[in-house]
């Protein structure tokens, strides 16, 4: 029999007696490691125990959220995933899923990114509208006779620019779009 082995049986048989004095409803781990070895590992609990619980009850113990563990790396590592994967809007976990607030999180920042993406190509085509108007604006009024672009108003045959340019475009975009 390994050492192993023979550790596996002593350990079951002190678990038995132990479980034996406990009160109802209590429940027995017994956790065995050398640090930096997880092959070495060894976990041994109750029928029925929840691993969840027991990491509450070490929480409780004084198990930080601030050591440098695997767990921790792993936790995090999903966390970042679930709002990458939030950002992409794909990939959603199940709504009852730990992970979905934190694809939430990331599909709305998402959502905002797209939005200001979109006011920025807005904002681009609305200066490049504004640029063509002040081609027009600061036009020469004598571009009709030099050759060159302008406004013009008919059946005036004026060409116009500036403030007078400024006024009638004005004008125009006060009226409704559809006069009856």
């Amino acid at each position: 029999m390994s050492a192993t082995q023979r550790f596996h049986e002593v350990a079951n048989d002190a678990l038995v007696r132990i479980s034996d004095q406990l009160w109802p409803g209590a429940k027995l781990c017994l956790v065995v490691y050398e640090e930096g070895k997880p092959s070495l590992d060894i976990v041994l609990k109750n029928k029925g125990i929840s691993l969840d619980e027991v990491v509450s009850t070490l929480r409780r113990a004084g198990l930080s959220i601030d050591g440098d563990n695997a767990y921790k790396r792993d936790l995090c590592d999903s966390v970042v995933g679930s709002m990458k994967f939030g950002y992409d809007d794909r990939c959603p976990p199940p709504a009852d899923h730990w992970g979905h607030t934190f694809w939430g999180l990331g599909r709305d920042h998402g959502g905002d990114r797209q939005e200001l993406d979109s006011l920025r190509d807005e904002v681009r085509r609305l200066r490049r509208d504004a640029a063509r108007y002040n081609v027009l604006r600061e036009a020469d009024v004598e571009s009709v006779h030099k050759g060159g672009l302008f406004a013009g108003l008919t059946p005036d045959n004026l060409v116009i620019n500036g403030d007078d340019l400024d006024r009638r475009v004005d004008a125009l975009l006060d009226q409704p779009l559809n006069p009856a």
